[in-house]
Formats: structure tokens, sequence, C-alpha cells
């Protein structure tokens, strides 16, 4: 699939950002990207028919009256984002205090690819979320790649 997840094991000790893992991305990944031609108004459109399935599934189903009217907590395209680039999903945002994975430098040099590294992941429903949006985007990534 041309990634690799890493460092996937809740720290015990660390009440916030223990649920953080890291997601290699090698050259091979982008080149796929290219060859799928997935751009960024249809991840904005797949977030939008995908997402309140993957939020609700993740424990983000809550709903509350506003104005007597009765909403969902969290919102798709809002509190669940994803930013499109040359190496796909670049950005991935869930529910919480700034968090997600951001693209980097690849922790294996500037050529070797890229690292979508973790900010602020601090519960098993963030992490599972953020591994449920990449792997969907990565499973798609690779069907249309071919």
């Amino acid at each position: 699939m041309h990634y690799q997840i890493v460092g996937l094991c809740p720290v015990k000790d660390h009440l916030l950002g223990g649920w953080g893992f890291g997601i290699k991305l090698f050259p091979e990944f982008k080149e796929c990207v290219k060859k799928s031609k997935i751009n960024s108004d249809q991840s904005f459109k797949a977030v939008e028919q995908m997402g309140r399935i993957w939020l609700d599934s993740c424990g983000y189903g809550r709903k509350m009256s506003f104005n007597g009217k009765e909403r969902y907590l969290y919102e798709v395209n809002m509190d669940l984002r994803v930013s499109w680039g040359d190496w796909g999903p670049e950005h991935i945002t869930v529910p919480g205090d700034a968090c997600g994975l951001d693209i980097s430098d690849s922790i294996m040099g500037p050529t070797n690819g890229k690292y979508l590294s973790p900010h602020n992941v601090d519960t098993m429903n963030q992490a599972m979320l953020l591994l449920i949006v990449f792997t969907w985007f990565a499973e798609s990534i690779y069907i249309l790649s071919r």
C-alpha cells in the first residue's frame, strides 16, 4: 500500500497525546495519489458522504438542542476534515483540541517520502477515527490508481 502505520500503541502514563501514532508515506504513495486523480473537491465530497457514519461509529454522534432545534455536536467537514494535496490526505482533523494528523518531512529524510505526524491524539476514539479516515482514502487511492 506504500505506507506504514507506526507507533500505534497507547501510552498508559500520559493522559494527553498518549494515543498518537504516525504514518510513513513512501514516494510510491504520492505516485498513486496522482494516478488516482482524486482531488480536493472529491475528498470534500467523500467526507461529506461518509463522515456522519465515521463520526457516529467512533462515538461522536451526540446531539444537542440549540435554540429549540436538535443538531449534532460534531459536524462533517467542520469537526472532521481532510485537506488534500500532492500526498493525498495531508491533514486529517477529528474532534478534539487541535487533534489530527499533519504532513511533515519524512523521518527517513526529505527524499524518502513524507510523514503524517500526530497532534493531540488523546483518546482511542480519536485514534480510531483517524485510522478509519486515512485507510479509507488509502484504499480508494490504491483502487483508483490501478
